[in-house]
């Protein structure tokens, strides 16, 4: 019986033991780490790290939010935010309003961007790439300055 047990552990622990090691969890969900570093205001808790260290997993959303800005839901809440700001003073006069939209779409699209350049892998850099013809001209210096540290221009 002990040899028997032997065999069987001599022939089952090492399959065991391949099994259990290819075994990897799942990758994060990037979603809130990413949605901290476009939401924080001080970021004194390493946000842009945090993003920066995902990698690869976190440019899909980085591409995105680069791509389009932040997510209707957080324009609407900043529009809640610049009417309560209104209703206890003067109205703020739409074209403020609009210059305070474009600069909460422009914080998300340079967050991103810094992240991307950061991360520097070349899906990274593709993600910067595909954005380039997108984003409002006056950012497409500091793009391409992103995209010639992550390897040279676009093909």
């Amino acid at each position: 019986m002990t040899s028997a047990r032997a065999v069987l552990f001599g022939v089952f622990a090492p399959l065991l033991c391949g099994v259990l090691s290819a075994c990897k969890p799942p990758p994060p969900d990037p979603t809130p780490i990413v949605r901290a570093w476009m939401q924080c205001q001080d970021c004194m808790n390493r946000e842009r790290e945090r993003v920066v260290a995902l990698g690869d997993i976190a440019v899909p959303q980085l591409r995105d939010v680069l791509l389009n800005g932040p997510p209707p839901a957080h324009i609407l809440a900043v529009d809640e935010v610049l009417q309560e700001i209104g209703s206890r003073a003067a109205p703020l006069n739409p074209a403020v309003m609009a210059l305070e939209r474009e600069g909460f779409r422009s914080m998300y699209r340079i967050r991103a961007s810094a992240a991307l350049v950061e991360i520097g892998t070349p899906a990274a850099r593709t993600a910067l790439c595909d954005a380039r013809a997108n984003v409002p001209i006056a950012m497409r210096p500091a793009l391409d300055s992103g995209i010639a540290t992550t390897g040279g221009p676009c093909p």
